[in-house]
């Protein structure tokens, strides 16, 4: 889910900056200083090439679905 101030409201997109803070975090959580450069650049990594097709569906449908559902 995306919060409400994000750019890019679509659900699963990823931006340069995300995987670069990600990468930052998990350089210092696995104390690894260089893991940036092992990594290479960030771009490779990641792609939204295909979030049009993951985002065509029907979010109503899945709301109204989830608020239905019972136990």
């Amino acid at each position: 889910m995306r919060r409400p101030d994000d750019p890019d409201q679509r659900m699963g997109a990823s931006s340069l900056a995300e995987w670069k803070a990600n990468i930052e975090m998990t350089a210092e959580s696995t104390k690894n200083p260089k893991l940036a450069e092992e990594l290479g650049d960030p771009n490779r990594l990641f792609t939204n090439e295909l979030i049009e097709d993951i985002n065509a569906f029907d979010k109503q449908a899945v709301v109204r679905m989830a608020k239905e559902f019972k136990l």
